[in-house]
């Protein structure tokens, strides 16, 4: 485990793009945060995240496992435009996936653009979640999730946290 405080500090400029041949599951400032890690406090001002082969993406994190994020503000550096956060099936502005007993508590994301391509065979599809009568309707393998704050949040349970101590 471990803890990243960004003492209500700022990064600016982050700008993340992935290489045509990195061959990782997940992307991000921290491709993963996992084993009860806290990532907290922290504004981070963004250019723009790329990672268009990489299935799990987020600006902070790509996957988020047994670990919380914590007061953290994700906003466009550049005011007056939308900053773009892409990556292929699962994408988040600030994480991809979130998992098992993780918290994320007291997220923002302002002027962020999520875009989440399922690749095939003939080349991108872009795609919208719709909500099926029936779970059993739902292909998996063949649909994009795209989240402003997350892209696909699967936890053990929903708590509420009404005083955490991070």
């Amino acid at each position: 485990s471990a803890v990243f405080d960004g003492n209500g500090l700022t990064i600016s400029n982050l700008e993340l793009v992935s290489s045509v041949d990195f061959e990782r599951n997940y992307y991000g400032m921290f491709a993963s945060i996992e084993n009860n890690s806290i990532i907290k406090n922290l504004f981070v001002e963004l250019v723009g995240v790329n990672a268009s082969n990489v299935q799990n993406v987020g600006a902070i994190a790509g996957i988020l496992s047994d670990s919380k994020i914590v007061n953290i503000t994700l906003s466009s550096q550049n005011i007056s435009q939308t900053a773009l956060v892409l990556g292929q099936n699962v994408v988040g502005g600030i994480v991809g996936v979130a998992k098992g007993s993780s918290a994320l508590v007291g997220l923002n994301a302002t002027n962020i653009s999520v875009t989440a391509d399922y690749f095939n065979d003939t080349g991108i599809t872009r795609q919208r979640y719709i909500r099926q009568s029936s779970i059993s309707a739902i292909d998996n393998q063949t649909l994009s999730y795209a989240g402003g704050i997350v892209g696909i949040l699967d936890l053990y349970s929903l708590e509420t946290f009404a005083n955490p101590d991070y």
